[in-house]
């Protein structure tokens, strides 16, 4: 574990293993130069999470039940501002992945999959970008580059897409 304080900048880093896997996390953050309480909810930063050997299956079970195998690394960062995520971008190179969309269809499955994932919420507007997407289904060509992107128009009150658009390329 490390930690690094500055006057107005901190930096906190842990390098552990987990389940016998390598893990880091860092934290940056800028703390309110007049602040008298070093509340971490006050702080504006970004958090950054490694890991070469990740279930993401297992990691995202709670979340979703889309993803049902995918195994391999991930890099993640999230900046914050006051408890809220406002951007977060992976780098994401898994060794396989099945995809369950729907119970009714079979699962999508892909190997070798690497993408550039990005997203943010500002100002009304869900942005979502997959960039340098490339995977090789089962005994098929191995597929991309690709960039694929989504911009909602999101309705604050009842959260639901009010319009919006899909690119891919």
């Amino acid at each position: 574990c490390t930690v690094r304080n500055g006057t107005k900048n901190s930096r906190y880093t842990i390098k552990a293993h987990i389940n016998n896997r390598p893990v880091e996390m860092q934290v940056q953050a800028r703390i309110p130069l007049f602040s008298r309480s070093y509340n971490w909810r006050d702080w504006k930063g970004r958090f950054f999470f490694k890991t070469d050997q990740l279930d993401v299956a297992k990691a995202l079970a709670k979340r979703s039940s889309i993803v049902r195998q995918g195994f391999g690394s991930v890099s993640l960062w999230a900046d914050f501002d006051h408890m809220h995520v406002s951007k977060i971008a992976a780098d994401v190179a898994l060794n396989s992945l099945h995809l369950q969309l729907q119970d009714n269809l079979n699962p999508l499955q892909a190997k070798d999959v690497r993408a550039q994932l990005e997203g943010s919420y500002k100002n009304k507007t869900l942005a979502l970008k997959a960039s340098k997407l490339t995977y090789q289904v089962p005994s098929g060509p191995k597929t991309g580059p690709l960039e694929i992107g989504l911009t909602l128009a999101v309705n604050e009150d009842t959260m639901k897409a009010t319009g919006g658009s899909f690119t891919c390329s």
